[in-house]
């Protein structure tokens, strides 16, 4: 330990000495004295330099010598933390940077550990995140971020934090007036105190960071027997907060919205699609291709043809066709009938712009390809194909099973809005799979549109 206290440069203090007697030989002239540096007594000093201080460039080469000793294992790794803590802080870069590497390697926090101070730390952290400096700010982010994903219970059994989160990383963007002050957010941490604070630009890639690493604490229980109630409650709120940030104005949110929508919840869970379909028509890439991946994973690959199916062993999970169109048709009522939602092509009102509503389209195809047991093929394949009496018997039953207004007719009504605003390849080959799979129960439906069909066919 003496000599990873010990600095480079020790300054030589001339002392005085005794004045001669005549037993003694020699003058009485000054002798060199070096003093002794902090942290280090009098004994341990001169137990490592002895009478002679080392060079700087000596001492260099044995610091580093001894952490390179330290860290060969002969010595527990508990009996050398303190002295590479030290060695870290030396003022010469390639012993603080060689120390500082075998640090990072010793894993000193079990989870047996960890667990009984983790909600203390993170009230701290949640005070350094309150600081205005933007440094400390990043670091107090990145370390709760971290915590999180070893703690899951102490972020995920409420969602006042991910939410305040969120919140710090929406408003980055957003510039108040001048004669206003930026927005104040209010945090409260586990120990009941509330801190306010507000965010810098150069603070959103560590918001970003700490979100991403707590993503998949919210994707373990609540509490090892939450359910019913509580869970379903917790659910909600989690959809709504998801839902109020994909189509944030602030590109990270929306990407950190859609890696929680599809790690959160099942591939089989109907809301959060729906989130993920919001994202496939987003105008940042990073975004879309996120919520494309997360819909469909590695489940397309190329067949020889030049068209793509399901790949052998990876076969892709879908959410039932009548629950996703019913929810699908329920949300684009009510984003047509708002003015802040609808989006406008010409003279006629879409629920979501051309490119969202034909990627939710051609993800109902798929979910009544997999409803009717049919194998998925992810481009828009010829019709009729092989599998074309496999899906007329499912719509059939669909058809008959519902007289009144059910999912395949919101599937259809769906299908016409966007064919006639948008005249692409998606909703035509649509609704041709499904008129042509039943042309006995559709085609007197479609008898006074004969001249729709031959605009679009042309």
């Amino acid at each position: 330990m003496g000599l990873c206290v010990l600095p480079r440069a020790t300054p030589q203090v001339e002392q005085p000495r005794p004045p001669a007697t005549p037993a003694s030989n020699g003058g009485g002239g000054p002798s060199a004295v070096f003093p002794v540096p902090p942290g280090m007594s009098d004994y341990s000093f001169k137990r490592v330099t002895g009478e002679n201080p080392f060079k700087p460039e000596e001492l260099e080469q044995t610091k580093l010598g001894l952490v390179k000793f330290l860290s060969s294992g002969v010595v527990a790794e508990s009996d050398i933390l303190i002295h590479l803590a030290v060695a870290a802080a030396d003022t010469r870069f390639s012993v603080a940077n060689a120390a500082d590497m075998e640090l990072k390697k010793i894993s000193g926090s079990t989870a047996a550990r960890l667990t009984p101070v983790a909600g203390v730390l993170l009230s701290g952290l949640l005070k350094l995140i309150a600081e205005e400096d933007a440094t400390l700010k990043a670091l107090a982010y990145s370390a709760a971020g971290k915590l999180g994903s070893r703690v899951p219970h102490l972020v995920n059994k409420d969602l006042v934090l991910l939410q305040t989160f969120f919140q710090a990383l929406s408003q980055v963007g957003n510039t108040a007036p001048l004669d206003l002050p930026p927005p104040l957010l209010i945090l409260r941490s586990s120990d009941g105190c509330c801190y306010c604070f507000q965010e810098e630009a150069d603070v959103r890639l560590a918001v970003r960071e700490a979100l991403l690493n707590m993503v998949d604490a919210f994707g373990t229980p609540v509490e090892a027997g939450a359910k019913g109630e509580e869970e379903s409650s917790h659910e909600v709120l989690m959809q709504a907060l998801l839902a109020s940030q994909v189509e944030s104005e602030e590109p990270m949110a929306r990407f950190v919205a859609v890696r929680y929508a599809s790690t959160v919840f099942p591939a089989t869970h109907v809301p959060s699609r729906y989130l993920l379909l919001l994202a496939c028509g987003d105008s940042k890439d990073e975004v879309f291709t996120e919520a494309l991946k997360s819909l469909y994973g590695s489940s397309k690959q190329k067949t020889p043809e030049g068209g793509s199916e399901e790949g052998p062993g990876s076969k892709m999970e879908l959410p039932p066709f009548k629950e996703m169109a019913c929810y699908l048709a329920e949300k684009s009522a009510a984003r047509t009938q708002n003015t802040a939602t609808r989006y406008t092509v010409g003279s006629h009102v879409l629920p979501y712009p051309p490119k969202t509503y034909a990627a939710m389209l051609n993800y109902l195809r798929l979910c009544l390809a997999r409803s009717a047991g049919v194998p998925i093929t992810f481009e828009n394949a010829q019709f009729p194909g092989p599998h074309a009496p496999q899906t007329s018997r499912y719509l059939r039953s669909l058809y008959e099973s519902e007289p009144g207004r059910g999912a395949l007719q919101e599937y259809l009504t769906m299908v016409e809005q966007l064919l006639t605003a948008n005249g692409t390849t998606v909703p035509l080959a649509c609704l041709v799979e499904v008129v042509g799979s039943i042309p006995d129960l559709l085609a007197p439906k479609y008898l006074g549109k004969l001249a729709w069909f031959k605009v679009h066919i042309s």
